[in-house]
């Protein structure tokens, strides 16, 4: 009993996991994809989308998780939209290049296999999120999603995020108590939360918003029409 209580001691008093190369790893990919956007962006004409009105309140409320906030006008209210979407899809992509990187550091090729798995069909259509971050550019540009966006958030959270979100929990739900750092139990928490609760409902709005915008081009080229069809979507 004494040598299990030390064994479990030591276990529970190991170091803090040092991420310093895995986010060295993390800042050199995410700074080739910024400078491709970079040069991307350079040759390819303006969103074509109507502004949203600056003096115009056409919707009374936020989306969740800002649901209770009024904002002031269209133009306000697709700055905060932005403002939480943006983050949470470029962020999808890096938390499983992240994740990848951990497991593998901890001894788990099973679970960086699976991550694998899930990331690699959007690694093959963007290896450095050149045109993820292109879009969000363009889209941060115009003031509100673009088709590109929307394609983008539509492969990844449809493909990437469930198996990103589902191997983070796993890990953690059969993971041994007191053998997880800090910063590992951060890591997935954030990762699953943000595949389950953004990426994933997401895809699921920008595929409904693709499929009318072919049957009427012009819901994606203005604000007012875009929310309208957006708030027609089954949640």
């Amino acid at each position: 009993a004494k040598t299990c209580s030390k064994a479990t001691m030591a276990v529970r008093s190991e170091p803090p996991e040092a991420p310093e190369r895995q986010f060295a790893v993390l800042a050199l990919y995410l700074g080739v994809g910024l400078c491709g956007a970079r040069l991307l962006l350079k040759s390819r004409p303006a969103p074509k989308g109507r502004l949203p009105s600056p003096e115009r309140q056409s919707f009374e409320a936020l989306d969740l998780p800002l649901c209770c906030f009024s904002p002031a006008s269209d133009a306000h209210r697709a700055r905060w939209q932005l403002r939480i979407s943006l983050p949470f899809v470029l962020a999808d992509n890096p938390l499983d290049i992240l994740g990848i990187l951990s497991f593998c550091k901890r001894g788990q090729p099973s679970w960086a296999g699976l991550t694998l798995c899930g990331l690699l069909p959007v690694a093959l259509k963007d290896p450095f999120q050149t045109r993820a971050i292109t879009s969000a550019f363009e889209a941060r540009a115009q003031g509100y999603a673009t088709p590109e966006f929307l394609e983008h958030q539509l492969h990844e959270g449809g493909h990437e995020a469930p198996f990103g979100g589902v191997v983070a929990f796993l890990s953690l739900l059969v993971a041994m108590p007191g053998t997880v750092s800090w910063s590992t139990l951060l890591l997935r928490v954030v990762s699953a939360g943000s595949s389950f609760a953004m990426a994933m409902p997401g895809a699921a709005k920008a595929e409904a918003l693709l499929e009318k915008s072919r049957r009427d081009p012009r819901v994606l080229l203005s604000y007012p029409r875009l929310e309208r069809t957006k708030q027609r979507v089954p949640a």
